[in-house]
C-alpha cells in the first residue's frame, strides 16, 4: 500500500518557469479535473499552453468524490485511466435517493455489465483523481513546448474590447502571493479558460467586466449550495 500511495503523494515539477510576456496560444487557469483537461486536449491538438493553479500537488478538495460514467471516456482519452485504476478506489454499483423521514430512501442498482467493465464509474478521493490528472496535464503540456506553474495567484485579468466584442486576453499574478517578493508576471493568449472554480478570476471578469453583471450575490436571503463529505470506518474495516 505504501508504494501505491507514493503515486499521488510526490511533488509534480513543473518545469521551468516562462519569462514575463512570454506568447502562448491558450492560458488556462485552474488545474482542478476541468483545467487539466482543457490543458491536455488543447496540448494534445498541438497548442502552446500556459496551465496556471493556485495550489501546490499533491493536493487535496473537499468534494463527493464521485467520478461519474460520463467522464470515464475523458479519462481514457487522456491516458489517465490506466494509473486511476491501481489507485485505491470503490466502484460504483447503485445510485441510492434518500430524503428526510422515515422509508425515503430508494436504492436504484445500476446494470451489472457497467459496473463490471467500470464504465459506471468510480468514487475516489480527489486528492488521488486530481493528481493523476494535473500529472498528466504538466506531461501533455510540457511536450507540447508549453508551462506549468503552481503556487500562482492571479491577480488581475486583462480584458480587450468592447460590448459583445470584449474578451479576455490575458493575465497577471505573483508565484507565492504577494507576501513572496516575487515580481509580477504578465501572459498573454488569444484564448483564456477559467477553470478556478467557485471564486475563479477569469469567470469573474467575465461576468463583471465583460457583461456587467453581479458574479456572487452577497444578500442573505439569497440561496447557497454547500458540500461536505464523511468517511466512516466499520467495524468489518470497511470504509
Amino acid at each position: 500500500m505504501s508504494n501505491v500511495s507514493e503515486a499521488w503523494s510526490k511533488p509534480i515539477d513543473g518545469g521551468p518557469v516562462p519569462e514575463s510576456e512570454t506568447p502562448f496560444d491558450v492560458i488556462v487557469v485552474g488545474g482542478g479535473p476541468g483545467g487539466s483537461s482543457a490543458a491536455s486536449f488543447a496540448a494534445m491538438e498541438g497548442h502552446k499552453v500556459l496551465l496556471l493553479e493556485r495550489a501546490v500537488y499533491p493536493r487535496d478538495k473537499t468534494c463527493g468524490d464521485a467520478v461519474g460514467g460520463s467522464a470515464m471516456r475523458i479519462v481514457t482519452e487522456l491516458g489517465v485511466r490506466p494509473m486511476i485504476e491501481k489507485t485505491p478506489l470503490f466502484r460504483v454499483d447503485s445510485i441510492i435517493f434518500s430524503g428526510p423521514g422515515k422509508n425515503t430512501t430508494v436504492k436504484i442498482k445500476l446494470p451489472p455489465d457497467q459496473v463490471e467493465d467500470r464504465t459506471a464509474g468510480y468514487s475516489l478521493p480527489r486528492l488521488q483523481f486530481d493528481y493523476m490528472l494535473f500529472k498528466r496535464a504538466t506531461e501533455l503540456v510540457l511536450e507540447n513546448g508549453g508551462s506549468v506553474i503552481q503556487d500562482f495567484n492571479v491577480k488581475e485579468v486583462h480584458a480587450e474590447g468592447e460590448g459583445d466584442e470584449e474578451r479576455i486576453v490575458g493575465v497577471t499574478g505573483i508565484i507565492g502571493g504577494n507576501r513572496s517578493g516575487n515580481d509580477p508576471l504578465t501572459f498573454h493568449a488569444p484564448l483564456t479558460v477559467g477553470a478556478g472554480g467557485f471564486n475563479c478570476p477569469v469567470a469573474r471578469t467575465v461576468v463583471e467586466t465583460c457583461h456587467g453583471e453581479v458574479f456572487r450575490s452577497k444578500k442573505e436571503d439569497q440561496h447557497w449550495i454547500a458540500a461536505y463529505r464523511e468517511y466512516h470506518t466499520f467495524k468489518s474495516g470497511e470504509i
